[in-house]
């Protein structure tokens, strides 16, 4: 059986943690559609692409367009594409805020990378 490919989008204002959750998904055969470095930025680049990633890892506080703003537009738009929140911020009031934008999963800046790379997977839906 062919395994299978998981399309991930990665939008955070920070390019270090861009490049270092790159670096992680692509370690673990995850393929990245595209980086943006804010929500509108996020916005802009899924209406320009064909290929529209199974996965947002969303970074919640960015400006321009926070995530919490983008979450909101991509559940509008795009309904199929799962979004993991993905923020320092880890308490409930923010949780619940992100996830009631349209956020499917919120995973915590300190988590371990295998969490991640598992949520990933599990968000995708393959």
């Amino acid at each position: 059986m062919k395994n299978p490919i998981y399309e991930v989008a990665i939008v955070d204002d920070n390019a270090l943690v861009r490049h270092a959750t790159r670096y992680m998904l692509s370690q673990n055969n995850i393929t990245i559609s595209f980086e943006a470095e804010n929500g509108q930025d996020c916005i802009d680049k899924m209406h320009q692409s064909s290929q529209k990633p199974d996965v947002i890892v969303l970074d919640m506080e960015m400006p321009i367009m926070t995530g919490f703003q983008a979450a909101v537009i991509l559940k509008q738009n795009w309904p199929l594409t799962k979004i993991i929140a993905f923020s320092g911020r880890d308490d409930s009031a923010s949780i619940n805020d992100i996830m009631a934008a349209g956020a499917d999963y919120f995973l915590s800046k300190q988590s371990e990378p295998a969490a991640f790379i598992s949520l990933v997977r599990t968000a995708s839906g393959k």
